[in-house]
């Protein structure tokens, strides 16, 4: 049987390169399978080599299965390791030369994957940016403005949107910086900043 979450579609010499959709997932069960079967249909028809490969962060509620289930590569951890640990870990285990970060809790639409793609290769990284309708707690509006306007700084450019967790980028150049990047929530920033100091193109 065939692994839908793996599949070598690409037409025949149109260079496209293969992309690893990773999604760090930790008690998704409510959303998870419906959005790995999304992606795939997504990139089924955008005919690029692809794999999902869901990084299950030893959820107590059956998440790594209902990913399984829904077509995706499960890689499970014993331990909790955090979103940073597990981006990282998916990102060593990717097969594609393209790495995709993507949410577990279906906030982010797939049917804005073949446009992230298309602006592949001519920038090394190619970042969502969410806009007023998502939910953003108001406990932590203040905080995001502060930091963002701290790396506006940093970068020496405005960033619309410092950490959404909706990203495609060059694997080979993310395997540079990954002992960098830090276990929690704020891998997504740190990516962002790195990319930019470095020179590479966002």
């Amino acid at each position: 049987m065939t692994d839908p979450s793996s599949r070598a579609a690409a037409v025949p010499g149109d260079g496209r390169l293969g992309v690893s959709v990773v999604i760090p997932a930790y008690n998704e069960a409510e959303a998870v399978e419906e959005v790995v079967q999304r992606v795939i249909r997504i990139l089924v028809k955008e005919g690029r080599p692809f794999e999902v490969l869901v990084v299950d962060d030893a959820s107590s509620d059956g998440t790594g299965d209902l990913a399984r289930r829904g077509g995706a590569r499960v890689l499970t951890h014993t331990r909790n390791k955090g979103y940073g640990g597990s981006l990282k870990d998916g990102v060593i285990a990717a097969r594609h030369p393209l790495v995709m970060f993507y949410d577990a809790d279906g906030q982010f639409d797939a049917g804005q994957i073949p446009e992230m793609l298309s602006c592949v290769p001519k920038y090394d990284m190619v970042t969502g940016w969410r806009d007023s309708r998502s939910h953003v707690p108001k406990d932590r509006v203040l905080g995001k403005k502060a930091l963002g306007l701290v790396a506006d700084y940093l970068a020496q450019q405005h960033i619309p949107d410092l950490n959404c967790g909706f990203r495609v980028l060059r694997r080979d150049l993310l395997m540079q910086y990954l002992h960098l990047l830090p276990d929690g929530f704020s891998a997504s920033t740190t990516t962002t900043l790195l990319f930019l100091k470095q020179g590479h193109t966002v």
